[in-house]
């Protein structure tokens, strides 16, 4: 008798946006991923135990990109302003394919309750370290809340917003964060 086939968590997930990507949200199911990553059904929920659970992996996967790009641009020993331009900086690169996908995605999922949390604990610990104590870190602030206003308008599919005009508002942004508008 064979080894068994141990399935890989990860080939699961990129399975799993393959399918969004391509086919929608709406199509998003345990059966569509098991058929896209060439396993079974329970396949796919030996790994994640249920869609619910497999949404949020997806979305932990989706800040996890995040921070690592946020970490590379602000640096261990950033101030806060440096901070906020890292955060508006790469808030700024979500516009490129196919980050632009997942993040129409993402904008959706997190508003289902059960993905919520993950996005309130990543949204608690970037939010602190907007202290608004001088004038400076008041426009930081501001600057961090203009995008992800922008990140959801544009995602949400609530305001549409070419290349152009997307990176001539994030430059606005960016001169916020740096206190230079």
């Amino acid at each position: 008798m064979g080894r068994p086939k141990t399935i890989d968590r990860n080939e699961v997930l990129e399975a799993a946006e393959r399918v969004i990507l391509t086919a929608g949200i709406g199509a998003f199911s345990i059966g569509a991923v098991a058929k896209e990553a060439g396993i079974t059904k329970g396949g796919v929920q030996s790994c994640f135990g249920s869609k619910e659970e497999l949404t949020e992996a997806l979305v932990d996967r989706w800040f996890s990109r995040e921070e690592a790009a946020y970490s590379s641009k602000a640096g261990q020993n950033g101030t806060e302003s440096d901070k906020i331009r890292a955060h508006v900086e790469t808030a700024r690169n979500l516009l490129s394919e196919p980050d632009s996908k997942i993040c129409s995605v993402l904008a959706g999922l997190l508003a289902q309750e059960q993905s919520n949390g993950r996005a309130r604990q990543w949204y608690r610990q970037r939010y602190e370290m907007l202290a608004a104590n001088t004038r400076d870190n008041r426009k930081a602030r501001l600057a961090f809340i203009a995008s992800e206003g922008m990140f959801y308008m544009k995602f949400l599919g609530l305001f549409d917003v070419d290349t152009e005009e997307w990176n001539e508002i994030y430059d606005d942004i960016q001169r916020l964060a740096e206190g230079s508008l």
